[in-house]
């Protein structure tokens, strides 16, 4: 970083006529040196404090960008990469960053410009920052808007998020930011600098929460986040420095757009981020608020009919956490009241709400993102104590809804067991039978399995005791068993099962004219590394490969052979059904008509692939998830 020296401070002026100049030179002279000594006084060695009219210099700029870097966590983000983003960004703006590390005294103020960082000291400003407090944020955003005036606002909170329940923990002390917090210090930033923050962005994992949404209200222009957890990369900032619009509604979309088109390109996992219009906000809670309380109302008629509806609906890695936009989706099919008042409250959602997502075919973590609609809702089995203190739970409809659901569920009132195992058969993936014990008395008992893969439902049966579910190929999956009697839920239990299958191939290789041929064959599965290989002969191929441990739905593989020195190499792609007919052809294989062989320079190697079967061999890992208390 280096010392870097203060600049003097000599005030601007525009000079409409040039005939004031005289009298502008002799207040400089008197002024001077009083700023010089103020300079003197004021900087710190080595850092650079910047006073108002230090900053303004001879032009505003466009966008004043400030970054609240919150790394005091016991699981520490690449904090360096998204700082070198920023300092590669060519950008009409001003970027301010308070960032603190999981160490102690190692909290940091500084700018960056012209791609170099430059330390800063404030008045609010130690050594060793508690990012977790209201106070600290709102003393940050205060000072940044009042030294780096700027036509827009754009404030950034970077670190841990989970959603209701806030985020961006600091361990040195212990302390978070909690939803009504935030609320509560962009309220303040609002009455001390009078005027509302044009941007905020959530650079963190699962802050879009209505929860968090309804604290920002009247506070903020634009709220961006995810509802899902946030590659550890984050925001792409060079690219949106760069692309950055004078339009905050602009700017906003292109921080969406460029955030899931990067994710699209580089991330392992499904994404999706949104941008909340927040002057929208408050008609769309007016018809969120109508809506809950009709659905509340039709609760005796409907109740398994709206527990239907949330099972069905696609939620993300927090737990109990649905997409808002899909659950009003599931609701119209439960009662027609509600299909015409959901009709009217989507129209709304979509007016509030821009959104875009990424759906990845193959996430690493299994979740997918098919349904999203940019804002999720905590909607659990039962409510714990700490979200009904929320004031999105106390004041709006959905407290009430919750609660009447809950009245409606008697948690332990019934005991349950749940066996099961896996019935093989040769064709398919086998299906999941399930055995409900639930005790002597089972008089108006009845039950509903879900059974949920990549986030949604895949199948879904009735029943009891004996119930067959049936799951789409192999891998990690979840069934929901909900028991019920009278229209009232009894008891619920979370199973995790895993399954495993055989993908079979068999082929044979021959030359074009049927002359089988003896060649080794080559089965590779490049994303994995994992490597086997057969003799096919002249009663061809066939190879049994484990799944997931070899490959897994959506993988590609590589099956190749070599005759006379020339590679022949097929990819595809495994799924239920691969291949219909596949052949391999090599141009010039050189074959020797005096032994007897088929053949010449103009022959060809032709290796064919036969079908794909997946056949369930079992369970591996079962666990049940026990409900907290």
């Amino acid at each position: 970083m280096g010392n870097h020296h203060p600049k003097p401070f000599i005030p601007f002026m525009q000079f409409r006529d040039m005939k004031r100049l005289p009298v502008f030179l002799l207040v400089a002279i008197i002024l001077i040196p009083s700023v010089i000594s103020f300079a003197d006084t004021t900087y710190g060695a080595g850092l650079r404090a910047a006073p108002p009219g230090d900053s303004i210099g001879p032009t505003v700029k466009e966008w004043t960008l400030l970054v609240y870097m919150c790394n005091d966590n016991s699981v520490t983000l690449p904090a360096d990469k998204d700082i070198e983003e920023m300092e590669s960004a060519e950008a009409d703006a001003n970027i301010i960053v308070l960032y603190d590390g999981n160490g102690t005294a190692d909290s940091r103020l500084f700018s960056i410009e012209n791609g170099k960082e430059i330390d800063l000291t404030a008045p609010f400003f130690s050594t060793e920052i508690n990012t977790g407090s209201p106070f600290q944020l709102t003393d940050f955003v205060v000072w940044g808007m009042e030294n780096y005036p700027s036509r827009h606002v754009w404030v950034d909170l970077w670190g841990h998020g989970n959603g209701w329940s806030g985020g961006f923990r600091d361990i040195h002390p212990s302390d978070i930011l909690t939803p009504s917090e935030m609320g509560k210090a962009f309220q303040d930033i609002y009455e001390k600098t009078d005027r509302k923050v044009n941007i905020l962005t959530f650079d963190a994992c699962r802050m879009g929460a209505m929860s968090v949404l309804y604290e920002l209200q009247g506070k903020v222009d634009y709220v961006l986040s995810s509802e899902k957890d946030v590659p550890e990369e984050g925001l792409p900032y060079t690219e949106i420095l760069n692309n950055l619009s004078p339009s905050p509604e602009k700017a906003s979309q292109t921080i969406v757009d460029k955030y899931v088109r990067w994710a699209s390109r580089n991330s392992d996992y499904s994404v999706t981020y949104s941008s909340a219009n927040m002057s929208r906000f408050p008609e769309f809670l007016h018809e969120f608020n109508s809506y809950m309380a009709l659905a509340t109302s039709l609760l005796p008629y409907r109740y398994s009919n709206i527990w239907d509806a949330r099972n069905r609906t696609e939620k993300y890695e927090a737990p109990s956490m649905y997409d808002l936009r899909h659950f009003i989706k599931n609701m119209r099919s439960v009662d027609y009241l509600l299909d015409g008042t959901g009709k009217e409250l989507m129209e709304e959602y979509n007016r509030t709400f821009f959104e875009m997502h990424y759906s990845n075919p193959v996430p690493q973590n299994g979740i997918r993102a098919k349904n999203a609609g940019g804002m999720s809702i905590y909607f659990p089995v039962q409510t714990f104590w700490d979200y009904t203190s929320q004031n999105f739970y106390k004041e709006t409809e959905w407290g009430p809804f919750l609660a009447a659901m809950e009245k409606r569920y008697s948690p332990g009132s019934r005991e349950m067991s749940v066996n099961y195992t896996i019935e093989r058969h040769e064709m398919g993936t086998g299906a999941i039978s399930l055995s409900i014990d639930a005790g002597n008395d089972t008089e108006g008992l009845s039950a509903i399995a879900y059974l949920i893969h990549d986030g949604e439902v895949t199948d879904k049966t009735a029943g009891f005791p004996n119930m067959s579910i049936q799951p789409e190929g192999p891998g990690n999956y979840s069934v929901l068993v909900y028991l019920w009697k009278n229209n009232s839920l009894y008891n619920e239990k979370d199973l995790k099962v895993e399954v495993t299958a055989i993908l079979r191939l068999y082929g044979l290789v021959h030359t074009t004219s049927g002359k089988t041929l003896v060649s080794g064959i080559t089965i590779t599965n490049p994303e994995t590394g994992n490597k086997t290989v057969v003799v096919s002969n002249e009663s061809g191929y066939a190879v049994s490969l484990d799944m997931p441990s070899f490959c897994n739905m959506g993988d590609r593989l590589e099956i190749s052979t070599s005759i006379g020195g020339r590679e022949v190499v097929q990819t595809i792609t495994v799924s239920h059904y691969i291949i219909r007919s596949n052949f391999i052809v090599i141009d010039g294989y050189n074959t020797t008509n005096s032994s007897g062989q088929e053949g010449g320079q103009n022959s060809y190697l032709v290796m064919t692939l036969g079908s794909l079967n997946i056949i369930a061999t079992g369970l591996i890992a079962i666990e049940l998830m026990r409900r907290r208390k």
